[in-house]
């Protein structure tokens, strides 16, 4: 099998790469001018979602977590099962406290937008 790049000068792929870049962004329907730092259209619709699975990840993980630690303490401990009930409520508290802080970022972008909006009509 043959190398690809075998005799292709940095330049050259330089060039294709920046020419690949091009017409992707334009399949993604941006300007092949835009910066890398602006958003697409998939993800203005795909927002809800992505923060709905944050939400129910953030709270997941830290009643996982929380539970893990406790039936460590518990075994290492001997006070089964104590210890694994403390340490889910904690969990269950730091999940919802991670829950309302990124319900307080969403709500504030939310506003934010809204308000560049008012302000573009």
């Amino acid at each position: 099998m043959t190398d690809p790049n075998n005799g292709t000068s940095e330049s050259a792929r330089r060039k294709s790469l920046e020419d690949l870049d091009k017409r992707l962004k334009t399949a993604r329907g941006q300007s092949p001018d835009s910066a890398h730092g602006g958003k697409s259209r998939a993800s203005g619709s795909n927002s809800g979602v992505a923060v709905a699975w944050r939400i129910s990840i953030e709270l997941a993980v830290a009643i996982g977590v929380c539970a893990a630690i406790g039936i460590g303490l518990d075994t290492w401990l001997g006070t089964k099962p104590w210890l694994l009930v403390v340490f889910i409520v904690l969990g269950f508290a730091a999940g919802v406290r991670n829950v309302y802080r990124i319900a307080q970022k969403v709500a504030a972008e939310m506003e934010e937008e809204e308000k560049s909006s008012d302000r573009g009509a």
